[in-house]
């Protein structure tokens, strides 16, 4: 019995971390081998991230592959110019779209450069 109760604790935590909640920036979902999008503008102001209401993607939409990024642009009102990465278990790549011509550059990263693009990347916007 004292067994069970000492794992009650564990698979609280395991369900709380597999339920989505917008008001709650973690899931176990999130990690879970998907794609991964961190995208910013560049502002008068200095970079500032592009918000979910933004692109038109609800709060727990965690999944973004390279091939959604023309789609989803394509598809969102007014957006400004965007930079960004996007990190997966496939790899990684830089995104870049420009609203006056309509362009959208992906570009993969060299392997193993990854989390090193998104440190600098967090660093300048954040």
């Amino acid at each position: 019995m004292a067994a069970l109760l000492s794992l009650l604790p564990l698979a609280l935590f395991i369900v709380w971390g597999a339920t989505t909640n917008p008001r709650r920036p973690f899931s176990w979902g999130m990690y879970s081998a998907s794609t991964k999008g961190f995208l910013w503008t560049e502002t008068r102001d200095g970079p500032r991230p592009i918000t979910h209401a933004q692109l038109g993607l609800t709060p727990d939409s965690h999944y973004l592959a390279p091939d959604d990024v023309a789609h989803l642009f394509g598809q969102a009102d007014d957006l400004p110019p965007i930079r960004g990465l996007i990190i997966g278990p496939q790899g990684g790549w830089t995104v870049a779209y420009d609203p006056d011509r309509s362009s959208i550059t992906v570009i993969p990263l060299p392997a193993g450069t990854e989390l090193a693009h998104l440190a600098t990347a967090l660093r300048r916007v954040t």
